[in-house]
């Protein structure tokens, strides 16, 4: 399944933990994978931010035994498409 948690604005966006991990559960899956957008034209580098968020949700999703497969910032142009993968980096 897939389920819109957060919404932000063109500079940021909060990431809801509760309705987010109770997503990922009712959807009976056996992991998650969390995703954002950047805004367009910029490359998908992670900010201090999506660090933090990211190590905050693979800890919340340990702690109810459900893994947390991968963070993707999705970001770019059409002409230049960017995307950051934490498990791809070694993050998670």
């Amino acid at each position: 399944g897939m389920a819109e948690t957060g919404r932000g604005e063109a500079s940021s966006v909060m990431a809801p933990m509760l309705p987010t991990l109770r997503a990922a559960i009712l959807s009976g899956g056996g992991g998650a994978v969390l995703f954002h957008v950047h805004p367009s034209g910029i490359e998908a580098e992670p900010s201090d931010a999506d660090i933090e968020t990211t190590e905050a949700f693979d800890e919340a999703f340990d702690a109810i035994g459900l893994p947390l497969i991968d963070h993707v910032i999705i970001a770019g142009s059409a002409r230049k498409r960017s995307y950051f993968s934490f498990k791809e980096e070694g993050l998670l």
